[in-house]
């Protein structure tokens, strides 16, 4: 997340990030016709961010979803982010982009 700089203050950010599932995760599911493909991953209000700077969100996959994209063989899918930034002094920005979230494996822990 980003606030521009030249802002007087701090940006309060809020949004939303979800995901449309690809056709082979959801046929994995059996998912039926009316089903929506669309899942919310995130949601998240009041994150301040200093004018000029960026912040770093993080977001974990529930392990059911998680599994069923490994299982599928994805291992990077396409995101919509939908933020709205409160500028000090000013209207509100209202932002949607795409972003990539790379699905990692999990690494277990070795213990001697």
């Amino acid at each position: 997340l980003a606030c521009p700089s030249g802002i007087l203050g701090n940006c309060d950010a809020s949004g939303v990030l979800s995901l449309t599932l690809p056709g082979a995760v959801q046929a994995e599911r059996g998912a039926r016709e009316h089903a929506t493909r669309v899942r919310e991953l995130a949601r998240f209000s009041g994150v301040q961010i200093e004018s000029g700077t960026t912040r770093l969100y993080e977001v974990r996959l529930k392990p059911t979803l998680y599994f069923a994209l490994r299982r599928a063989g994805i291992r990077r899918v396409r995101a919509t982010l939908h933020t709205r930034n409160s500028l000090a002094g000013g209207e509100p920005v209202i932002n949607n982009q795409h972003v990539w979230l790379k699905i990692v494996p999990i690494r277990t822990s070795v213990t001697g």
